[in-house]
């Protein structure tokens, strides 16, 4: 029901630096999600967590993140000091 950038947020903040659930992680959530393989939203998610990355801050982080890869620049560094 997400679009594909709500879903990397959601996902970001699962895995983020101060995370609501203590001990959640990508891989966690990657097996989490190969248990309901045909489930209806098991796909959509699976292509959300290819572009999650741990330890963010805030949705705008994230948003501005999946905008410059679409823009075609590199990986940027999260929460450089």
């Amino acid at each position: 029901m997400l679009e594909h950038d709500d879903l990397v947020i959601a996902v970001d903040s699962l895995i983020s630096r101060d995370p609501p659930l203590r001990g959640a992680s990508l891989e966690a959530i990657w097996a989490a999600t190969d248990s309901y393989e045909a489930r209806w939203g098991a796909p959509a998610l699976r292509k959300a967590l290819l572009d999650a990355r741990p330890n963010t801050d805030s949705p705008g982080e994230t948003r501005t993140r999946l905008l410059l890869l679409r823009a075609g620049f590199p990986e940027p560094v999260i929460n450089h000091p």
